[in-house]
């Protein structure tokens, strides 16, 4: 599944605006597909490239009515997701913008499972260091009590752990992040 949007022709919009609005939507898709699917998941990621638009959703800083309104959207409905950054040159979602063909889409093997870093352990997921783990929601915590530290990479890398009986976690990881 996907979604996306043109920006306005006749209106000026700034690109970290853009940004934000992208990830309002990724969240908005992810909360559907959560509640849409039949088995729990023990942790939802959301992922983006834009540093300014991760660090509008943990500031409390005052901030422009248009960004406040979309991190308030973002924030209601990932009160149990950890967000975190995907550089650009690993964001598989940047392949499918930028025009690639059928044929080169089929043939690109980031597209069809995700960034490499995924498979392994999150503690060697990339990192953002400007926006403090401390920023993060208190209730963006493991089921056990200790929080997570969503952006600075000591996470594990627990993507799904079933998908299904016979479902390995690379598989689980593959089969849900292709789609968002």
């Amino acid at each position: 599944m996907s979604k996306s949007r043109l920006a306005p022709l006749h209106q000026s919009i700034t690109i970290p605006r853009l940004e934000l609005s992208a990830l309002t939507i990724g969240a908005k898709l992810l909360s559907l597909i959560a509640g849409e699917i039949d088995f729990k998941l023990s942790r939802k990621f959301l992922w983006t490239d834009s540093t300014v638009a991760l660090r509008w959703t943990h500031t409390d800083k005052i901030v422009p009515v248009f960004v406040r309104n979309r991190v308030k959207t973002i924030q209601s409905l990932t009160s149990d997701v950890i967000m975190r950054y995907v550089p650009t040159k690993d964001n598989p979602a940047d392949i499918g913008s930028r025009g690639a063909t059928l044929t080169e889409l089929q043939a690109t093997d980031k597209w069809w499972n995700g960034p490499d870093f995924l498979m392994r352990d999150g503690t060697t997921w990339p990192v953002i260091s400007s926006v403090p783990a401390t920023a993060m929601n208190a209730q963006q915590s493991s089921s056990k009590g200790a929080p997570l530290d969503a952006l600075d990479g000591t996470t594990e890398n627990q993507c799904l752990p079933a998908i299904s009986l016979e479902a390995t976690p690379s598989q689980g990881c593959g089969a849900i992040h292709a789609p968002i």
